[in-house]
C-alpha cells in the first residue's frame, strides 16, 4: 500500500576478502603542443604576459625615487657649518651650545662615506654607465628543474585552484570569490 512517502530500500553487498570489481585505468591526457594550441590559449598567454609586464611596471613606479641633488648640502657648506664659533655653533641657539662638545668627540666622516651619502645613483644611472655590450642585458637564467610555484592571488598562500578566466591561482573557494569580486581577472570587466 502506498503511504505517500517514498520508501528507501537499502541493498547490501556481500563482503568478500577482495572486491572483484575493478575500475578502468585512466588514460594519460595528451599535453598540448605548440601547433595544437587554439587562439583562446594564445590570447590567455598574451594576457598573462601583459599582466606581468604591467605589475613589473607598477613595482618600478612605486620603488624609491632618486632624491634630487638640490636637497643635499654641498661639501663646502657642510665644512662651514661644522666649524664652531666662539659663542655658539652655527645653526644652534646659545642654550644648546653644550651639545657641540659631544660632537667634537665623534670621528670625522671620511670622504668616501660623504660622497656615497651625497651622490647616490639609481640603478638606471648605473646601467647607463655600463658599456653597450655588457652581458647584463642578455643574461638569462637556465631553465628551472622544478615547476613554478602556484601562489594564491588573494592572500599569497599556496594556490590549489586556478581561475577559469585568467588562470591565476587561489588557495580556497573564499579567496577565489574575492579574486572574482575584486576584479583580479581583468577579463570581461
Amino acid at each position: 500500500m502506498p503511504t505517500g512517502r517514498s520508501e528507501r530500500r537499502t541493498l547490501t553487498m556481500p563482503v568478500t576478502a577482495r572486491n572483484t570489481r575493478k575500475q578502468p585505468r585512466r588514460q594519460a591526457a595528451a599535453l598540448p603542443t605548440e601547433t595544437s594550441r587554439g587562439s583562446k590559449d594564445d590570447a590567455l598567454l598574451e594576457f598573462r604576459s601583459r599582466r606581468v609586464a604591467r605589475q613589473l611596471a607598477e613595482l618600478e613606479r612605486t620603488n624609491a625615487q632618486d632624491v634630487p641633488a638640490t636637497s643635499f648640502a654641498s661639501p663646502n657648506s657642510l665644512q662651514e657649518t661644522t666649524k664652531p664659533t666662539k659663542a655658539a655653533p652655527a645653526g644652534l641657539p646659545a642654550s644648546l651650545a653644550m651639545l657641540d662638545d659631544t660632537k667634537k668627540n665623534k670621528k670625522k666622516q671620511t670622504t668616501n662615506v660623504r660622497n656615497l651619502l651625497m651622490y647616490k645613483k639609481s640603478l638606471a644611472e648605473y646601467l647607463d654607465e655600463l658599456p653597450e655590450d655588457h652581458p647584463y642585458f642578455n643574461a638569462t637564467p637556465p631553465a628551472s628543474k622544478v615547476p613554478a610555484r602556484k601562489i594564491c592571488s588573494s592572500c599569497g598562500y599556496t594556490g590549489a585552484y586556478s581561475c577559469g578566466r585568467c588562470g591565476e591561482y587561489s588557495c580556497s573557494r573564499p579567496c577565489l570569490d574575492v579574486h572574482e569580486a575584486e576584479g583580479g581577472c581583468g577579463i570581461g570587466r
